[in-house]
């Protein structure tokens, strides 16, 4: 996965001061080929297959284009689209994972049904019983990654997909340049990144008694049921 497409910098050098915002030759001087576009027209990113960030691109007049609204919230606009996009409904939950199969040898009588029986009602009974059901969940933790010391900062949710983008208030007044822009915000993804882990899944009451009910139906199906004589 390519972070970002131009040379790289180290963040231990002083960061940008910026100066006068670039003027460019035409008033709409993002491209537009492909990527997703914020309804301003001052932020573009492009993304590929899995919806990691690939290639950021900001107007060069973006302090003029602002018009009292942060830049921040251009970000948040292309990142939503960008994860909508990819995951339309969410991140789904995968189903619950099958448990092992039971080692022990049942003895196939009228007691291991009557116990099998008992088994799956009592199973039955504490799902109905449940009158605040937790549901299922993903566990994991939001990552940042920084640019600039900390004038630029990515976040990650825990899918790791893009979340947000902070930028330094007293720092953006000095007008950055939108190629000093766009290099730290790919510089702090790829930061971010490279602190991501994913997330596991927390199970709720009823894939857990689900899991539950399947593990009693291998146990009845397992070939290692032993038949009476």
């Amino acid at each position: 996965m390519m972070i970002w497409e131009e040379d790289t910098f180290d963040d231990v050098l002083k960061a940008p001061t910026g100066g006068p915002v670039e003027q460019p030759d035409e008033e709409d001087d993002l491209p537009l080929d492909g990527g997703i576009g914020d309804e301003r027209g001052l932020v573009r990113i492009w993304a590929d297959e899995q919806g990691h960030l690939e290639r950021v691109r900001i107007s060069k007049n973006w302090a003029r284009k602002l018009n009292g609204t942060p830049l921040e919230v251009s970000f948040l606009e292309v990142f939503v689209a960008l994860n909508n996009q990819h995951a339309p409904n969410g991140v789904q939950m995968p189903p619950p994972p099958e448990l092992p199969p039971s080692t022990k040898k049942w003895r196939f009588d009228w007691d291991t049904l009557a116990g099998w029986q008992t088994e799956g009602d009592e199973i039955a009974r504490r799902a109905e019983q449940i009158s605040d059901i937790r549901p299922s969940q993903w566990v994991g933790e939001e990552v940042t990654g920084d640019a600039y010391n900390n004038r630029i900062v990515v976040t990650l949710d825990v899918h790791g997909r893009p979340a947000r983008v902070d930028f330094d208030p007293s720092w953006m007044a000095t007008l950055p340049t939108a190629k000093d822009l766009q290099h730290g915000v790919l510089r702090a993804y790829g930061m971010a990144c490279e602190k991501h882990r994913p997330p596991v899944v927390d199970l709720g009451d009823l894939e857990l008694f689900e899991q539950q009910g399947m593990q009693l139906v291998q146990q009845i199906l397992s070939p290692d049921t032993e038949e009476t004589n």
